[in-house]
């Protein structure tokens, strides 16, 4: 989709909602920004038909007007001081990726590889569009029909465990979007090898600037409090001894205003 949209500027990471004019359909949708063209003049979002919303969006024609609200949210920022930056994305989160990677490029940050994840070869089709920008791909498909058959986080974790990577793990940066397992086995990685990483979630939003808290996350409160994406106002701070934390005390962050993009360390 092709939104006549002119803003400003949006970082890599952020999203767009968009409502369509219809009564059965109240709520605004969020989707990732895929690309801006034309010096902030046009937006480009990518979707999959996947209900009702997104299937009345398919009939949408170059005439038709929505209403939208973007950029919104807190995107990704590069570590420009990373000796390999590993993007890694699954299904329809490949489209958050893509202005990442044109940023990257247009900062000459060296040492990109790309994994990237799908059920089959029919949901590869931004593959060629990744392919002009980067040639260092790892593509994995659930049925084998493209790449190597398997979940991409396999290859990700046989990736960094093997004996040719030529550098220590702190020295990487790891870059995700993509459906909430993907997302979780990505941060386990991370986290237990010690490499930052940058996680985009995936969230059922309703106003998507955080006064609903409808797409609450938990995170650790050591970090919340002292990380750029939250504000003392936004968080939400739960007891062990209420019963819904038996471990420790955490914290809740608004994935469309706190994120959609968070640190893999600071998630609960």
């Amino acid at each position: 989709m092709v939104l006549d949209k002119p803003v400003k500027k949006v970082v890599p990471g952020q999203f767009i909602h968009i409502r369509l004019d219809s009564k059965n359909h109240i709520l605004p949708r969020p989707f990732t920004i895929y690309n801006v063209k034309n010096n902030g003049r046009v937006i480009e979002v990518v979707y999959q038909v996947v209900g009702k919303g997104t299937n009345l969006m398919s009939y949408l024609r170059p005439s038709d007007k929505v209403r939208v609200l973007c950029p919104l949210g807190n995107g990704f920022k590069i570590d420009k001081k990373a000796g390999m930056s590993i993007l890694v994305a699954g299904g329809i989160g490949l489209a958050g990726l893509y202005l990442l990677l044109k940023q990257m490029n247009a900062q000459r940050i060296k040492n990109i590889y790309l994994f990237i994840g799908a059920r089959s070869k029919d949901d590869l089709c931004l593959l060629p569009k990744f392919q002009k920008l980067n040639k260092y791909i790892v593509v994995t498909t659930e049925d084998g029909s493209s790449g190597a058959k398997g979940f991409i986080t396999s290859a990700l974790d046989k990736f960094l465990g093997s004996h040719l990577l030529p550098l220590t793990f702190s020295d990487i940066a790891i870059y995700s979007c993509g459906p909430a397992g993907m997302s979780q086995a990505v941060r386990q990685i991370a986290v237990a090898k010690n490499i930052p990483c940058q996680l985009s979630l995936e969230a059922r939003m309703g106003c998507g600037v955080g006064l609903c808290r409808v797409c609450v996350c938990p995170v650790r409160s050591e970090h919340g409090k002292d990380n750029n994406h939250f504000s003392d106002s936004n968080i939400s701070t739960v007891n062990a001894s209420n019963g819904v934390c038996k471990n420790s005390k955490y914290s809740y962050a608004t994935v469309c205003e706190d994120g959609p993009v968070f640190a893999a360390q600071d998630l609960a």
